[in-house]
């Protein structure tokens, strides 16, 4: 493995809400958002697939970060060119404030995908790299098939990620699509295809891991994709599609279960088949599923393209109840296709509108085509999770800078953490996308774009709405609270929490285990300034990962997540 920690220029540029450019056929309307490119120029043969994740609130060993993982990869078998993990720290709420950026460089991999995990026995952040290794060249065994990097998030800044340990999760000789979804800091699962043998898949728990599971009758599925829902369980979702039989399979298997799968062995399971999606035109674009991470029922989407048509199939158990598929580009929506404005490389975000009431809901992005093979947009909106309507204005919102992008075989990746109000979770939709500023060039960029949650353009606010903090009762806190932090993580017997208000409140704080439970609690009356609240009392609770919900005069802050020794 090849790698590489360096330092590259950034330029930001800061885009105003509301500005239009000329179209022939549709408005393209600019989200408020911060956007740079940032990444390796030798990574610079065709790359077409690009991940992210993001996280609020990471202690460093240079202090409390937001922190961005980003990849991009050229899936070239040959290794001609190299793919590359990202990494960017910045200040908390603040991605223009950049700590200390750099990369990790892979040669010869397929589908760089990233995310972390808390390692409760090390009691350090991980960060989880997955990919496929053509030649065995990155696994320990040196022989190819899917492999999982470890790297430890404690090294000082320029080294801040540090290579622990390798897994082979497969041993196959031939390519299979390889994927991966974290929930909050404690849950990740990984799925990939075995050619010949099915879809597997792994999970995680605080460090530990399962073994390897495959998915029974799956040997000629292909493409996977994978997303974590939390509504009473813990649940994985899958996607898959089998083109000799003209199908999208969704299914279903807990976490629990998978997880009970001793780590270095193999299991069998039926997957809970929830729909069977027939009638498309194949080939399609690859899969991409996402759920809300925390929500009242267990929703799902996922998007598809063939090349003409963008579609969401879907399940809304808080309407009908029924799966079902939203043509986004036809005009059923208000939008569509004009002047040869085709959909390639769809991604899609799943929010938690229903219980933040604010914002999330089913926002799709993808590559457009626009008029000639020379020009290119990246676009997105937002829609009803019941696919009755649009909740972005009706038109395209374009992603910053993407009219640099060339045609339409490129990669565009939205973070599937949910809103901002939840644990872990950033003030911003993290948006990566790759373009190539020249065309015809041999040069591309990986464009980094931080869209505010509460941005009402981005997010799709109708035009009334022009102050979303007089809509939104849920960012009554930003008024209430400057920040909560509760230390030590990981705790022991108690908790420090440091409240700071800029007005008179009453402050609620509850704890509770990953099965909903409240463990303990506390509340008190505090004038306006700076508090600490103790929570005792915690010796008898079980090691592992807990909630930290905070109230302030009614209005509930984000969540932290922190770990019992």
């Amino acid at each position: 493995m090849i790698q590489s920690f360096k330092k590259l220029a950034t330029s930001l540029s800061i885009l105003v809400a509301g500005t239009a450019l000329p179209a022939s056929a549709q408005i393209f309307t600019i989200p408020t958002a911060y956007s740079f490119p940032y990444g390796d120029p030798v990574v610079s043969r065709d790359p077409k697939v690009t991940a992210n994740y993001s996280k609020r609130d990471l202690q460093t060993s240079f202090g409390l970060t937001d922190m961005y993982l980003s990849t991009w990869s050229t899936n070239d078998p040959g290794g001609g060119s190299p793919s590359e993990v990202i990494y960017m720290f910045t200040n908390p709420s603040d991605p223009t404030a950049m700590i200390d950026q750099g990369s990790i460089l892979y040669q010869g991999v397929a589908d760089l995908g990233v995310g972390m995990v808390f390692d409760a026995t090390t009691g350090t952040h991980v960060a989880v790299v997955t990919y496929y290794d053509y030649t065995g060249i990155n696994s320990a065994s040196g022989q190819p098939g899917h492999i999982m990097d470890l790297y430890t998030i404690n090294g000082p800044i320029g080294t801040p990620l540090i290579l622990s340990s390798k897994i082979q999760l497969s041993y196959s000789p031939n390519y299979g699509r390889i994927r991966m979804d974290s929930h909050i800091e404690y849950a990740i699962a990984i799925v990939w295809q075995h050619p010949g043998v099915g879809i597997e898949t792994m999970v995680g728990n605080n460090g530990t891991w399962s073994g390897v599971t495959t998915l029974v009758a799956t040997d000629r599925e292909i493409g996977p994709d994978v997303a974590f829902s939390h509504a009473s369980n813990l649940d994985v979702h899958f996607v898959y599609q089998d083109p000799a039989a003209g199908t999208i399979t969704k299914s279903v298997l807990s976490w629990n279960a998978l997880l009970s799968v001793p780590f270095m062995s193999n299991a069998f399971m039926p997957p809970n088949i929830q729909d069977v999606h027939t009638g498309m035109q194949f080939p399609i674009q690859e899969l991409v599923i996402d759920c809300p991470d925390h929500y009242n029922v267990d929703n799902w989407a996922y998007v598809y393209t063939d090349g003409r048509d963008l579609c969401v199939r879907h399940i809304d158990h808080n309407t009908s109840g029924i799966v079902k598929t939203t043509r986004v580009n036809n005009g059923t929506l208000g939008v569509s296709i004009t002047n040869n404005q085709f959909p390639y490389s769809p991604t899609i975000h799943y929010g938690d509108r229903n219980l933040t009431g604010y914002t999330g809901e089913i926002t799709v992005g993808w590559n457009s085509s626009y008029g000639s093979s020379s020009e290119s947009r990246y676009l997105a909106i937002e829609m009803e999770e019941d696919g009755s309507a649009l909740l972005s204005l009706p038109d395209y919102m374009m992603l910053p800078n993407s009219l640099l992008s060339a045609y339409q075989n490129t990669g565009i990746s939205f973070s599937k953490m949910s809103d901002f109000q939840h644990p872990g979770v950033t003030d911003f939709l993290y948006t990566t996308y790759i373009t190539r500023p020249v065309w015809g060039g041999s040069t591309y960029d990986l464009n980094h774009a931080f869209h505010k949650w509460t941005n009402p353009v981005f997010k799709g606010a109708r035009p009334a709405m022009i102050h979303p903090e007089c809509g939104s009762p849920s960012l009554k806190k930003q008024t209430d609270v400057a920040r909560i932090t509760a230390t030590p993580n990981p705790f022991g017997n108690s908790l420090i929490n440091s409240v700071n208000l800029i007005e008179d409140a009453r402050v609620e704080l509850v704890l509770i285990d990953i099965a909903g439970r409240i463990v303990a609690k506390k509340e008190a009356r505090l004038h306006k300034g700076n508090h600490q609240l103790v929570m005792n009392g915690l010796e008898q609770l079980t090691a592992g990962s807990y909630v930290l919900r905070t109230t302030i005069n009614g209005v509930q802050s984000p969540a932290q997540v922190l770990i019992k020794q």
